[in-house]
């Protein structure tokens, strides 16, 4: 799982969503340190930092994150129809 978070982060790097490795620790809410350990196998990943990605960034496919199964992120239509937004009544 180690590598996959590695290889998610620098995914949101390349497509800009992330600067850097500080900045998806700050937005999922974990140590820059903490981050770095668990990206290079020193430490196991804690399930905060498994909950902060899936939180920050729901386009990432959970089943892979965990298994290492599937795509490593979702269909993105998929995504866009799942958050639909209301206005008066009006689905847009």
């Amino acid at each position: 799982m180690n590598q996959r978070v590695k290889l998610i982060v620098n995914e949101l790097k390349e497509q800009r969503r992330i600067h850097s490795d500080a900045d998806c620790a700050r937005l999922i809410g974990i140590d820059k340190a903490e981050l770095s350990k668990m990206m290079s196998g020193k430490r196991n990943i804690s399930q905060r930092c498994i909950n902060g990605l899936l939180t920050t960034f729901p386009e990432i496919n959970e089943e892979w994150l965990r298994t290492g199964e599937g795509e490593m992120l979702k269909n993105t239509s998929a995504i866009a129809d799942n958050h639909s937004i209301s206005i008066a009544g009006e689905e847009i």
